[in-house]
């Protein structure tokens, strides 16, 4: 997560708040302990991006805006 909040330019915490709640939500599944986790779509996202897709749209989140809505 430290690598993403780099990347990102935001702090760690941030990060591990909203990968939790990606997890809470089944939206994304973790493999690995500590320092080697990694952190891929869960299956029910999967079978369900295009939806996914098509609300973000709707929503105005997507395209190269960094995922701020347009």
């Amino acid at each position: 997560m430290n690598q993403l909040s780099n990347k990102l330019g935001v702090d760690y915490r941030t990060i591990t708040h909203h990968i939790g709640i990606l997890l809470k939500n089944s939206l994304v599944v973790s493999e690995g302990e500590g320092y080697g986790v990694a952190y891929f779509l869960s299956p029910r996202l999967q079978l369900n991006i295009q939806d996914f897709h098509r609300i973000c749209a709707e929503l105005g989140f997507g395209g190269s805006s960094g995922g701020e809505p347009s």
